[in-house]
């Protein structure tokens, strides 16, 4: 009978553990093939949907609510009074050529923060964000969590200035000859900043983590 009840209670632990183990296996994130493109202009209706554009998802034929819908699963929102883009545990990887396209039809100056571990990720042909000229960008300020950044060019690319403020900012190239951060200047004010250039077998290709 001691027998019996011992091999009982281990097949009962063997039971448990096995529901535990399955009942903690993570689901591997979905990987897009679409782009987001943020587009500012001093519009009068200040929904998501004036500002984003999803190129390639669904041949790009997007009602308003869908954009909307979308941008909501991935934890990202516009603010248009502060004029700040915030990602809220966004987990965005595609295989689009870049995975956010900030752009601007005028100069002006807009912040981006983040909340959480977020990801925003290209393994297509270009950078992870890519800023356009005529848009300056603020990045970090009350942000708290991490933004890891990455494309097969610059992690983060900018025809513009970028000012870092704070929060913790991951930015790499997979790729050679590339930064983790390139832009035409770099502020650092505060936060923790990594930039990781895409690696070189060549001794004297060195790749530079900002530039």
């Amino acid at each position: 009978k001691v027998c019996m009840i011992s091999a009982m209670v281990v097949g009962l632990i063997v039971l448990i553990c096995r529901v535990f183990v399955w009942d903690t296996v993570e689901v591997e994130a979905a990987t897009y093939d679409y782009g987001i493109v943020f587009t500012y202009s001093d519009k009068s209706s200040k929904t998501m949907s004036d500002f984003i554009y999803l190129p390639n998802y669904k041949n790009g034929n997007l009602p308003n609510n869908t954009i909307n819908t979308v941008c909501e699963e991935l934890g990202i929102t516009w603010d248009y009074n502060t004029k700040t883009l915030t990602f809220n545990n966004t987990n965005f990887v595609t295989t689009y050529q870049k995975a956010l396209e900030i752009k601007s039809t005028s100069n002006v100056s807009i912040n981006i923060v983040w909340v959480g571990k977020n990801t925003i990720k290209s393994t297509g042909t270009d950078s992870g964000i890519v800023i356009n000229s005529g848009i300056s960008v603020n990045m970090g300020s009350n942000s708290s969590g991490t933004l890891e950044v990455s494309g097969a060019a610059h992690g983060i690319f900018s025809e513009s200035d970028i000012t870092i403020k704070g929060g913790t900012l991951i930015s790499s190239s997979s790729e050679s000859g590339y930064r983790g951060i390139r832009a035409m200047n770099v502020n650092i004010t505060g936060g923790i900043i990594t930039a990781k250039g895409g690696s070189s077998n060549v001794e004297s290709d060195y790749v530079a983590g900002i530039l």
